[in-house]
């Protein structure tokens, strides 16, 4: 059965990456939340999507060249604050739901597997990247560690992308997934996750494709 998670949280309804946000996503009876993890300057993981925070705070610069404190005084929409890692597990986990940690800089690999296996999450959590070699990385460092990777284009093997980063499952932009790499990845033992459906009748059509779980910005409106 196909499962559906809050991307962001719940991006286009609340602020994205907040623990608003994430505890608006579950009370839509989400299966899962998908975010995003980068590296403080002094070494903390804090969630959100981009290396700046410009976009999505009242704040300006880059995270990697922030402390903790500095960011976390920050208004990250709504009055919410740029949450640790360490405070959406709790919420998720209190909640029984998956989540799905996108690793979007270099060097967070091992505290974001410490992260999971600390919190007895390993059942629960995906790590993915963009950055294929962190996806690997992750997996060697933890072989129980569920990962994917992420992508956009259509590759003409998806399994054989897979298979050179260990890992479990593709993640794939909705533009450019189909059947057949559904139907190949499944052949060869991997999920697909698909991102982001946004409509009722996409989601319809993702599910009939034989998706394992579909990302959304939109769950109260995709889940009722």
């Amino acid at each position: 059965m196909v499962k559906i998670i809050g991307h962001r949280g719940c991006r286009g309804e609340e602020p994205e990456n907040t623990i608003l946000g994430i505890s608006k996503a579950i009370s839509n009876n989400v299966n899962g939340i998908e975010i995003d993890v980068h590296l403080t300057k002094d070494n903390e993981l804090v969630v959100i999507h981009d290396d700046s925070l410009d976009r999505t705070t009242n704040g300006k610069g880059k995270v990697a060249d922030s402390t903790l404190d500095e960011i976390r005084k920050l208004d990250a929409g709504k009055g919410e604050k740029v949450p640790l890692l360490k405070e959406v597990i709790d919420v998720v986990k209190g909640a029984k739901k998956e989540i799905f940690i996108e690793i979007k800089c270099q060097g967070a690999e091992k505290k974001v597997v410490d992260a999971v296996v600390d919190n007895g999450i390993l059942d629960l959590a995906f790590v993915k990247s963009f950055d294929h070699t962190i996806v690997k990385k992750a997996k060697e460092l933890n072989s129980e560690i569920r990962t994917a990777c992420l992508i956009v284009g259509r590759p003409v093997h998806a399994y054989k992308l897979l298979d050179d980063a260990k890992a479990d499952a593709i993640s794939i932009n909705a533009n450019t997934v189909d059947k057949e790499l559904i139907d190949e990845c499944h052949s060869h033992g991997f999920a697909v996750f698909i991102w982001n459906a946004d409509d009722p009748a996409e989601l319809k059509k993702y599910i009939d494709m034989g998706a394992d779980y579909i990302g959304t910005n939109v769950p109260s409106k995709v889940i009722s």
